[in-house]
């Protein structure tokens, strides 16, 4: 997303704003390729796309944009708990909130409600953990002796 760093110490104002619009818009993840494997300044594209993510994410819009664009629950057990976590963490002083999952949905569900706290996810499936590695807030590891 800040091609111009292969090159450059600094990306152009449109890649700044591709990356902090990303972010806006609730992406769980942004990418760097070139700009870290093959470029000059790979360290400063990586703090720049760092700090335009804490840019935007300390934004006093920013969580309101994202409810306002954030789909309606289902009436199901897991979106009714997903919501809560969301309030809850942003109520008490929470330092990690926990999930168990063997197929990912219910860690993607939570992620989607942006909590204040990280989440720690629990699977005994090597794969979910490896696709929630990209998920917004969350830490997934494998613990076999769930299953």
């Amino acid at each position: 997303m800040l091609e111009s760093m292969r090159f450059s110490p600094a990306p152009t104002r449109a890649e700044g704003t591709d990356v902090a619009t990303a972010v806006g818009a609730g992406a769980d993840a942004v990418m760097l390729s070139a700009e870290t494997a093959s470029g000059q300044y790979p360290r400063e594209a990586g703090e720049m796309m760092a700090k335009i993510v804490r840019q935007v994410e300390a934004e006093p819009d920013y969580h309101r944009q994202l409810a306002a664009n954030r789909p309606q629950p289902d009436a199901t057990v897991s979106d009714a708990i997903s919501c809560a976590i969301r309030r809850v963490s942003r109520i008490l002083p929470v330092a990690v909130l926990v999930n168990y999952t063997e197929s990912g949905n219910s860690t993607l569900r939570a992620a989607r409600e942006r909590p204040k706290a990280p989440i720690l996810s629990l699977t005994p499936n090597l794969r979910t953990a490896r696709r929630l590695t990209v998920a917004w807030g969350v830490y997934s590891v494998v613990n076999e002796q769930l299953a």
